[in-house]
């Protein structure tokens, strides 16, 4: 069947809006350290922080379904023709992928991303195969490979004024965009691209507009595709849709259950491919003291022992070294007071009854705690008598 384009000429643009976003994927943290009473006195600091495995392998998971980031903004993709790449997109970060690196990917206006870009199948602006009913893994020459499939379909970007297709234009469409600012910032960027409120050909809106955006992260090489909604058109190339990736050979393969090619629907589905290969990636950690240059630790010790003899602020520095050989550094400080802790006089509970005494509630005489920075910088215990507590303080 030869497929009829409309086409409609128009240049978007639009701005990433604000949006409520999760907290990093690779970080350190730092447990609140014992305060030091005097000068030179010593606590000890430890970091915790991400193991992350290499990208020969993958698990997939379905998580919440909780968008962190816009459908709408960044690149808007031209809607001058249906079943497009784009041109290639350089990435400003490494993204590891089956074993290999990548810095630069095409977006296919039909839900796909490769990391391919070049050849008969890959051309930059070129079109992108739309025709398919083979599941994957799929190692045929013209089947996409490389490649990230969320929610793959035959979906029409040029199909926008037609009547029976209402949504405006600014918000039905192809979009992509970086991420590098907040809890995104570096080593934690990611690439979004939407795939938001499109028809499908031939259906257009009559089986529903679709709703899909992929997210690749730096250096965990986590991919996360969210399914807003998806509804198949029976009545064209079968119905059929995927999510999954895909390695360069179409030899390896993740798949979500039931979301192998076919005729599924789903709506505010989430699933994530976590890296799980048999080695986790080389990383180390050292701390510094508060000008971040100046070793307080030789490499890979953890937890260190401080011993501060005024108010000091550490930093805990870790360094991934991803597929490209090239260095993630996340970090995290942590400050440490020289201050003699603050006690206020417990509350005296007094009883006045007769014989059998009545039980009392000890807790009462926590409220010396109150106001306190960290209530756990304390060990409370109760003794019978001013006798019993002096003997336990001579043990």
């Amino acid at each position: 069947m030869i497929k009829k384009y409309l086409l409609v000429l128009s240049f978007l643009f639009a701005v990433v809006e604000a949006f409520s976003q999760a907290a990093p994927l690779v970080q350190v943290t730092i447990p609140t350290p014992n305060p030091v009473c005097n000068a030179g006195d010593c606590t000890q600091l430890q970091a915790n922080y991400n193991t992350i495995k290499q990208t020969n392998d993958y698990t997939v998971t379905q998580v919440v379904y909780n968008p962190n980031f816009p459908f709408t903004g960044g690149t808007v993709i031209q809607n001058t023709s249906d079943d497009s790449w784009t041109q290639i997109v350089n990435l400003p970060f490494t993204f590891c992928f089956y074993g290999q690196s990548y810095n630069q990917l095409l977006v296919g206006t039909n839900g796909v991303i490769t990391f391919n870009t070049s050849g008969p199948n890959y051309t930059p602006g070129g079109p992108c195969r739309w025709a398919y009913t083979a599941t994957i893994p799929n190692a045929d020459a013209n089947f996409i490979r490389n490649a990230i499939f969320g929610v793959y379909q035959d979906t029409d970007i040029s199909t926008g004024a037609l009547s029976d297709d209402t949504t405006p234009n600014n918000i039905q469409n192809v979009n992509y965009y970086v991420l590098d600012t907040g809890p995104n910032a570096a080593p934690n960027r990611v690439f979004v691209a939407n795939f938001n409120e499109l028809p499908q050909f031939s259906c257009h809106a009559a089986s529903g507009l679709q709703t899909s955006q992929i997210i690749i992260h730096e250096t965990t090489n986590i991919i996360d595709v969210l399914i807003s909604k998806r509804s198949p058109c029976l009545n064209w190339n079968s119905g059929s849709g995927l999510v999954g990736i895909q390695n360069a050979t179409g030899t390896l393969t993740r798949v979500p259950p039931l979301r192998n090619t076919g005729t599924w629907s789903a709506t505010n589905e989430a699933w994530r491919f976590t890296p799980n290969g048999a080695v986790t990636v080389p990383s180390s950690i050292q701390w510094f003291q508060a000008d971040g240059v100046t070793p307080a630790a030789a490499v890979n010790v953890n937890p260190i022992t401080v011993c501060p003899t005024g108010p000091e602020t550490y930093i805990a520095k870790v360094t991934y070294t991803i597929c490209n050989g090239q260095p993630a550094i996340v970090e995290e400080s942590v400050n440490i007071d020289v201050t003699q802790l603050p006690v206020n006089d417990p509350v005296d509970l007094v009883v006045c009854s007769a014989t059998p005494l009545p039980c009392v509630d000890l807790d009462q005489t926590l409220f010396m705690q109150t106001g306190l920075a960290n209530p756990a910088w304390y060990d409370i215990t109760f003794y019978d008598d001013l006798t019993a507590a002096q003997n336990a303080a001579h043990l």
